[in-house]
């Protein structure tokens, strides 16, 4: 009997499937900013959020710190990195040729996912060196940001639109976001002008540290910005936000964009859309600049690249209208 038995046990041994192998995790590592800025809370988000909602196609998903904006185009551009996080003033300066991408336009290689913020241009001071605007902070000491940041990015093009020079400021300094605060409390600085989503770290550390305060934008200026520039948006500070700030400060915003490179795969660009937009609601509970995030609002909107083909299919199956591509 044993004989017997040993030959069948053998071939029913065969005849059992071998568990298959598990597929090589897409590594996705995401470009963001300053690791206390709102873009590196957005990557981290977007990685827990596929973490704790694995899609069918497995990702090892990453929150990289950068220099910011410029950077993360030039890197996903080029293929260095999957996904990253620009403001939409600058990844229109990149398919048009313009601004710090002058002579080098990147349309072609950049495509569009979702647009998680919108994102307000501040200028903070402290009580004694307050103005009721902007244009009086000229001949001060102003502090905008680390070089290739959406903050430098927007700050000059304001200062080309109000034709300033570098030399109608006493100095423009680049200390990076997150030692913005200290900078100002500390007296290095007059003023420091930066692009954000609120509430802003920055902004609620100088206000419990040096009572400081929010500088309005003229709103006929901004009208201007915004009628000239299809990527600036109306946007306000709402009154007591902040300490020491008890009224609303009129001023511009500009959408923060997640943004791909051609080479994407489609299945990765779609298992991240999708698992955002049907974990939205997980999405406001993570960071308080989320807490008002409508699906709406993230994508009826203008671009200036093409949105990714593995986005738009998420989009077209859910019955949503896709961001539209746009150039002034």
């Amino acid at each position: 009997m044993k004989r017997i038995l040993l030959p069948l046990l053998l071939v029913a041994s065969l005849l059992v499937p071998l568990p298959s192998r598990a597929a090589t995790p897409y590594p996705l590592a995401i470009g963001t900013g300053g690791v206390t800025g709102i873009y590196y809370q957005i990557g981290a988000a977007l990685c827990r959020l596929l973490r704790d909602h694995p899609p069918a196609a497995p990702i090892d998903c990453s929150s990289e710190g950068t220099a910011g904006s410029v950077s993360n185009v030039q890197l996903v551009a080029s293929g260095q990195l999957p996904l990253g996080l620009a403001q939409g003033d600058t990844l229109h300066d990149a398919v048009t040729g313009t601004g710090q991408f002058a002579g080098a336009p990147l349309d072609g290689r950049l495509r569009v996912l979702f647009s998680p913020v919108v994102e307000t241009f501040l200028v903070l001071t402290t009580a004694a060196n307050w103005t009721p605007q902007i244009v009086d902070l000229k001949g001060q000491r102003i502090n905008i940001g680390p070089p290739a940041s959406g903050s430098e990015v927007t700050f000059r093009q304001i200062m080309r639109a109000r034709g300033w020079a570098p030399s109608d400021f006493l100095e423009i300094s680049n200390i990076r976001s997150s030692l913005q605060a200290q900078a100002l409390c500390g007296g290095r600085v007059d003023a420091v002008a930066f692009v954000a989503a609120n509430p802003v770290p920055v902004m609620q550390e100088a206000t419990f540290a040096c009572a400081a305060r929010l500088v309005p934008l003229d709103q006929v200026f901004a009208g201007q910005m915004i009628e000239r520039y299809p990527y600036y948006v109306p946007a306000i500070v709402p009154g007591g936000l902040y300490p020491n700030n008890p009224d609303p400060t009129p001023t511009i915003g500009v959408r923060g964009i997640v943004i791909a490179g051609t080479d994407l795969p489609d299945e990765i660009a779609y298992a991240v859309t999708k698992t955002l937009f049907t974990q939205l609601a997980e999405f406001r509970t993570l960071h308080l600049a989320f807490a008002a995030a409508d699906p709406n609002e993230m994508l009826d909107q203008c671009v200036f690249a093409e949105v990714h083909s593995g986005a738009a299919r998420y989009y077209r199956e859910a019955g949503l209208r896709m961001p539209r591509r746009c150039l002034s």
